[in-house]
């Protein structure tokens, strides 16, 4: 039972993933659906339209790109066929419960955003973060509240060592589409096993799991994947109905939002 659990978890998760960064498109012949989604967004979305400005296409070398459309097309398939059912399920939930669990999930994640904060030379960020983990874990009742947006009057920002590594200059690489975890490149993917390593939900879950890594780590993962997909059903469909590629709006919608981000 537990084995085929950990099978539907990881379905779930990667096409959360893929989902998630799909609807940071930014191209200009998908601008008019963008602005019906972005409607439905919060400005505590991770991916949030209304801030990711039209710009040039990215240019990226995508040399396996034959094999890179053929998992996209796979992933496609997760999509409408696992996440989005349990997405729509999990909806049901009041938005309160499910806006907590993505707090607290955030709020645990602390290392991996104060480590890279510090990696990239800078202070503000990581005091910024570690005040915010400070507040919400006293005043918000374990991260299940963000008293430390009002409090501090900013919001930490999402680092993660992918950024890292651009902000030391590595080159992005190749562009990649992985099963279950959706576009990436080649300095990201590097940079996911680095934030993985500070996780302290892989650790927790390691542990709690008895030293074996995959059926409760997956677990864990896709709820967060559930619950943070409830908030956006509906974005990934638009894109697809936008965009005469959806292979190539997807990859300029990915590199877009990264830029963005170390740009930030």
């Amino acid at each position: 039972m537990l084995k085929y659990l950990s099978i539907v978890s990881a379905l779930v998760l990667f096409v959360c993933v893929n989902h998630s960064l799909a609807g940071s498109s930014s191209e200009n012949d998908r601008l008019t659906a963008q602005q019906e989604v972005q409607k439905k967004k919060t400005s505590d979305n991770p991916v949030d339209l209304k801030n990711l400005e039209d710009g040039e296409p990215i240019a990226i070398d995508d040399p396996i790109a034959s094999w890179n459309r053929l998992v996209f097309g796979f992933n496609d398939f997760l999509y409408f066929y696992a996440l989005k059912p349990v997405g729509q399920v999990w909806k049901v939930i009041p938005t309160p419960f499910r806006q907590a669990l993505k707090n607290a999930y955030y709020n645990i994640r602390i290392p991996i955003r104060l480590f890279n904060s510090l990696l990239q030379g800078n202070g503000q960020k990581a005091k910024t973060e570690a005040l915010s983990f400070l507040i919400n874990s006293t005043l918000g009742i374990g991260g299940l509240g963000d008293p430390a947006k009002k409090i501090l009057g900013s919001k930490p920002s999402d680092e993660d060592f992918g950024q890292t590594l651009g902000a030391w200059k590595v080159n992005q690489g190749i562009y990649l589409v992985w099963p279950f975890f959706g576009p990436s490149t080649v300095r990201d993917s590097f940079g996911w096993a680095g934030d993985l390593a500070v996780d302290p939900l892989f650790y927790f879950t390691y542990i709690i799991a008895g030293y074996k890594l995959w059926p409760h780590t997956i677990a864990v993962w896709s709820g967060e994947a559930a619950n943070d997909v409830s908030f956006r059903i509906g974005d990934y469909e638009a894109l697809k109905e936008a965009a005469i590629d959806p292979y190539e709006a997807l990859k300029d919608a990915y590199l877009q939002y990264r830029k963005k981000k170390l740009d930030e």
